[in-house]
């Protein structure tokens, strides 16, 4: 029986922090910087998500709730 957890050669992957840690620099330094200019604006008691300052609003996250989370 095959494993299920072996990926065929063709299947592109994942990239792997603790494999290839010196590759993903340029990535994570380029999502680090993307996420400088992002403020968490609570949701509701367990949701949390990040925005820029202008949507950081309580009617903002009102909206949010109403549409995306359909509340």
């Amino acid at each position: 029986m095959a494993n299920k957890n072996t990926l065929p050669p063709a299947k592109e992957r994942k990239a792997d922090t603790s494999k290839n840690g010196n590759d993903l620099t340029e990535f994570i330094q380029r999502q680090l910087k993307r996420e400088r200019n992002l403020y968490p604006l609570r949701i509701n008691a367990t949701t949390v998500i990040y925005v820029t300052k202008a949507k950081c609003t309580k009617e903002y996250a009102e909206k949010y709730k109403r549409e995306k989370m359909r509340l």
